[in-house]
């Protein structure tokens, strides 16, 4: 069982202040029953969010643009072979901007880890909101 040490990003302005809102998407991209507690992941992002003084909008797909609204996204990609899940997980955090009439994501915020070996992701992708909150609530950037 492996996993690469998480490495995480946030800009020291992005607090509650600068944050009239954000939601918690979530994309599965796992196969084979890989990470089964999505619910429970989201629902622990939005806690630790609420918990940080951010006004969290749950049960949004992310699309909204007024305000400066952002976006927590994590994402798991993994596989199973000869019985183990292989992979990573990511967790952005972004904006919607417009520029010449071009919507893009504007990132405030990064997160990856790389794993290996583990039987389900579910503990690791805990893990990987626990360390990206660490991040936020005390950015190294």
């Amino acid at each position: 069982m492996f996993a690469s040490q998480a490495s995480a990003w946030v800009l020291k302005e992005f607090t509650p202040a600068n944050v009239s809102s954000i939601s918690v998407t979530i994309d599965d991209k796992a196969t084979d029953a890989c990470w089964t507690n999505i619910s429970e992941v989201k629902r622990y992002a939005e806690d630790k969010l609420e918990l940080s003084g951010f006004n969290v909008v749950r049960g949004s797909d992310g699309t909204r643009t007024s305000g400066s609204h952002f976006v927590f996204f994590l994402q798991v990609h993994a596989y199973r072979h000869q019985d183990l899940c292989y992979g990573n997980v990511d967790i952005m955090l972004y904006t919607p901007a417009k520029v010449n009439e071009m919507f893009a994501p504007l990132m405030v915020g990064n997160g990856s880890a790389v794993f290996q070996g583990y039987e389900k992701v579910n503990q690791l992708s805990l893990k990987q909101v626990e360390v990206f909150m660490d991040e936020i609530q005390n950015p190294s950037g």
